[in-house]
């Protein structure tokens, strides 16, 4: 049997193996183009990098592989030689994040890829709560709990579950009896009583992404899904200690914050993070709402030209990030409650764009995606006072609240960063209390998997971060994270004496840091490269 042949068996086999049917000019070619390869090896690393980009593309050919589509596997293998600024950074809005939903039957996730818009049905308003559900309970059904007494054997918590349905149709539906310790149905008023009420455990993107599967849920582009496991990048990534600034609500007609600002820019003009994420809001309330579209162009322009004749260095190697904020009006006050908000009209910001080609305006909440790590970003303040204002405390399920028991701040947090983590989604009040847009809110406020940095920036709740429980060269004083993913709040620029954050892709961590001096000197407050991976994400503040 010649080489020849031999090859053409090894590809058809490999294709088998993973579900799929190669045409045969299509084989031929992956012939032509793998034979030169001298070692059994390489032929085997690039026919995996091949069958690798065809399983997750989105091809309406079933498991037939065309010629067109190995074309395009070897045209992408060959370009992962190659990094890009989109490689490195990647920004997603909320209306382009790709679709999931979770089939019991099948037990995988499954893309939804018919159309959608921000205006759903009442199918819409139902199916976002039934996502939510069904992605908490097959989450559940892999956390392992005590030994069961008759099998010997570790239960896991999706085994104790009942349904609903199981409970009326059994002997749960005896007569109610509030001295029981048991859950008891209450027939005349048609409800069970409960007795204990805790949150689902939460669970880490690692363990997540297996049974999530090979799918993208940071963007509806395949290649960049890819990408992101290129090992280019990973190298890149521990190599480059780079930063990422994140500043809320920069007032652009407030001459004094607007002052500060420019001086911040200035100072990272040399050092040229990889991004600055600006929040609104980016006008004050005074503006009158008649007058405000044109206000916030006019201050938009200005801040482009400042940026174009003062801070080359940004303009050249910084992409700049800007998605609104509660209080930005352009798009009407009704509008601006509802999550996700829509970017910022292109007519407001075309000026801006042509002195600052390395900008992305954006949706509120959006995605990004930094070589391998993803981060969620919003913009919303009082969220945490919200959902606070929802806890259910221990012994007041069937009283109001206790008035007497004070929490400090940090066990506010804490708790509202382990419900965020449980529920696996960035909003967890009722419709009537932060609004949504029905068919865009389980996707573009979901959790799951869980990033690997959340930005909640609340203008509201003094800044914060926290570290991942497995982390022992944090300060023991950070608020720990069970699930690994670092939680932060770069709080306000114009209210807070002008905090922003600074997070350092290479630790993964934020840290606090105050510098007094009038005048901001980024030399003295980075260092250099190697000194930066010692005092690496720190949130400064300017005063």
């Amino acid at each position: 049997m010649s080489e020849t042949t031999k090859l053409r068996k090894f590809i058809v086999s490999t294709f088998s193996l993973n579900g799929f049917t190669i045409q045969e000019r299509a084989c031929a070619y992956l012939v032509q183009q793998l034979e030169p390869l001298e070692t059994r090896e390489d032929r085997d690393q690039w026919l995996e990098k091949i069958v690798d980009y065809v399983r997750v593309s989105n091809t309406n050919d079933g498991n037939i592989v065309t010629y067109e589509l190995l074309s395009k596997a070897l045209k992408f293998c060959c370009n992962l030689q190659i990094l890009n600024d989109e490689d490195i950074l990647h920004v997603t809005p909320a209306h382009k994040l790709p679709r999931y939903r979770y089939c019991p039957t099948t037990k995988k996730f499954q893309r939804i890829k018919s159309e959608t818009s921000m205006f759903g049905d009442a199918q819409s308003k139902i199916s976002q709560y039934v996502d939510r559900y069904t992605v908490i309970r097959q989450r559940m059904s892999r956390i392992k709990t005590i030994t069961d007494g008759t099998l010997n054997q570790p239960l896991t918590i999706g085994d104790k579950i009942r349904d609903v349905d199981y409970l009326l149709s059994s002997g749960a539906c005896r007569k109610f009896d509030r001295s029981s310790k048991k859950g008891r149905y209450c027939s005349d008023r048609r409800v069970f009583f409960v007795t204990n009420m805790a949150l689902p455990p939460c669970e880490r993107a690692e363990i997540s992404k297996i049974y999530f599967g090979e799918s993208n849920n940071f963007s509806d582009n395949n290649d960049l899904n890819l990408k992101s496991c290129n090992p280019k990048l990973l190298e890149y990534e521990k190599r480059k200690s780079r930063m990422i600034i994140f500043v809320a609500d920069v007032l652009l007609d407030d001459p004094k914050v607007l002052r500060k600002f420019h001086t911040l820019l200035n100072s990272f003009n040399d050092l040229a993070p990889v991004a600055i994420v600006m929040m609104g809001d980016f006008l004050s309330c005074r503006i009158p709402s008649h007058a405000y579209a044109q206000e916030l162009k006019n201050h938009l322009t200005q801040l482009g030209h400042f940026l174009h004749d003062n801070t080359p260095g940004l303009c050249k190697h910084t992409m700049f990030v800007l998605l609104s904020g509660p209080g930005d009006r352009y798009c009407g006050a009704a509008g601006a409650s509802i999550f996700p908000r829509p970017l910022i009209p292109e007519f407001l910001t075309e000026e801006f764009r042509s002195l600052v080609p390395r900008c992305i305006f954006t949706t509120n909440p959006c995605r990004m995606q930094y070589c391998t790590q993803q981060i969620h970003i919003i913009r919303a303040d009082g969220l945490m006072k919200k959902t606070a204002n929802y806890d259910i405390r221990h012994g007041s399920m069937d009283q109001k609240k206790s008035t007497t028991v004070i929490e400090s701040d940090d066990d506010i947090i804490k708790n509202y960063i382990k419900t965020l983590e449980s529920q696996s989604h960035l909003i967890t009040v009722p419709l009537d209390v932060c609004p949504t847009y029905w068919p865009l809110a389980s996707n573009s406020l979901s959790l799951y998997p869980m990033p690997d940095v959340v930005c909640i920036a609340d203008s509201n709740v003094p800044e914060y971060s926290t570290v991942g429980s497995n982390d022992s060269n944090s300060s023991s004083s950070k608020i720990s994270s069970s699930s690994g993913c670092v939680f932060f709040n770069p709080s306000s620029f114009s209210k807070n004496k002008y905090t922003f954050s600074v997070y350092i892709t290479a630790q993964r961590q934020i840290e606090d840091s105050n510098l007094p001096d009038d005048e901001y000197d980024a030399d003295n407050a980075l260092m250099d490269s190697e000194d930066t991976v010692a005092t690496v994400g720190n949130r400064r503040k300017v005063i």
